[in-house]
């Protein structure tokens, strides 16, 4: 029928009656069949159709064709999962004049690669002789990666990296620049995708330290665990008892692993000592070394947990509110209390990070650390137990 469009008294019909058939069966721009309506050729006309014929029927006619595309090139490709798209297409942009249709050719390939690990084999075996015609693609994947972001797994970083190979070492060639600009923009958005650059680990153990040291401080100020702050804490959510009992456990256990490696550790270093000799000696020289390192490099980490320590609230926010969920009970007093443990421990965890850049900064002696320490610890404690307490009296107002 796409062959009588361009005659006058058939043009209406032809397109009423395509989106007439798109509409008895239900067919969507994200309708995904499970297998395509049409072969890869009659696409081709389909396409040239839409995007060249419909600009010379009647503009009308061509508007309703042009809308009704997505839902057609939905029903034909059945989500792009023929590999054999991929070369195809590539042709195609070849001799594509119309920028529509180019978009569309390299939308398509964008989805056949994201389908289909086989188009990447393809495209291995087209790249050097579709130069021009993989720059397109390879800046359209960069320019919409959040959509085309499952592409960034191992192989296709790989695949990538060895168009870049290529690219290095054909600078010469003028289709060149568009591919190795391209190459460049998908490297760095994978590498950024791959993982966080932010220290998590070294965030969560400064964290653990500097709520281990206000609980310690809270618990001497107050004699003991259940007269402190903590401990009231804890017996307002029902907790208590569980807690003290799971340190107890953990206590033995350290205690009984204490008392084994006191015993058994100097008889294996000494045997080790035996067989592997200076290498044991030197990789103990090793370890001093890396000490000294980290307190010369540690003020960066610490620069960067200054900048993001106000993340630390988002997930500090998320155990306040799986608390929340897993005790009912106490719902209104976990939030109070909670909140002020947000805000306590970050102050405690940035009083720390302050207290460790003077001393890399030189601000401070080693002799001093230990006193300036406490002291800074003790007045975070302090904040904190002054939000608790009043954190109670409301609770208590409200009653």
């Amino acid at each position: 029928m796409l062959h009588l469009l361009t005659m006058k008294h058939y043009t209406k019909f032809v397109v009423e009656y395509l989106v007439a058939l798109l509409d008895q069966h239900t067919i969507t721009a994200d309708t995904l069949l499970a297998k395509p309506t049409m072969d890869l050729p009659n696409f081709i006309t389909v396409q040239d159709t839409v995007f060249i014929v419909s600009g010379q029927i009647n503009k009308e006619y061509g508007r309703q064709l042009r809308e009704a595309y997505p839902r057609l090139q939905a029903a034909a490709l059945a989500g792009a999962r023929n590999h054999e798209i991929f070369p195809v297409l590539m042709d195609k942009l070849k001799t594509s004049n119309s920028p529509d249709q180019v978009l569309d050719c390299l939308e398509i390939l964008s989805k056949c690669l994201v389908s289909t690990p086989a188009a990447s084999v393809h495209w291995h075996k087209l790249y050097i002789y579709h130069l021009s015609e993989s720059g397109q693609l390879l800046n359209y994947l960069a320019d919409n990666w959040n959509r085309f972001r499952a592409l960034g797994t191992e192989e296709f970083h790989e695949t990538i990296e060895a168009f870049q190979d290529y690219n290095v070492t054909h600078s010469h060639k003028e289709e060149v620049g568009p591919c190795r600009d391209g190459c460049a923009a998908i490297l760095a958005k994978i590498s950024r995708s791959g993982g966080s650059w932010f220290p998590w680990k070294t965030l969560s153990f400064l964290l653990l330290i500097g709520t281990a040291a206000i609980i310690n401080l809270d618990v001497q100020k107050n004699k003991t665990f259940k007269q402190s702050h903590t401990g009231t804490f804890l017996q307002d959510i029902g907790q208590y008892e569980r807690v003290v009992t799971a340190y107890s456990r953990s206590n033995q256990l350290y205690l009984d692993s204490y008392a084994w490696s006191e015993k058994n550790i100097p008889v294996y270093y000494g045997k080790a000592r035996t067989v592997a000799g200076p290498a044991l000696d030197t990789a103990a020289n090793y370890a001093q070394v890396a000490g000294a390192y980290v307190s010369v490099r540690g003020g960066e980490v610490y620069e960067v947990v200054k900048v993001k320590g106000g993340e630390l609230g988002l997930h500090l926010q998320g155990a306040v509110e799986e608390i929340k969920a897993r005790y009912p009970g106490h719902r209104d007093q976990a939030k109070v209390y909670l909140d002020v443990v947000v805000a306590g421990v970050k102050e405690g965890a940035d009083r720390l990070v302050h207290t460790y850049q003077e001393l890399v900064g030189g601000k401070i002696s080693w002799a001093e650390v230990r006193e300036t320490l406490l002291a800074r610890l003790e007045s975070a404690q302090t904040s904190l137990a002054a939000a608790f307490t009043a954190a109670k009296n409301h609770i208590q107002a409200q009653k």
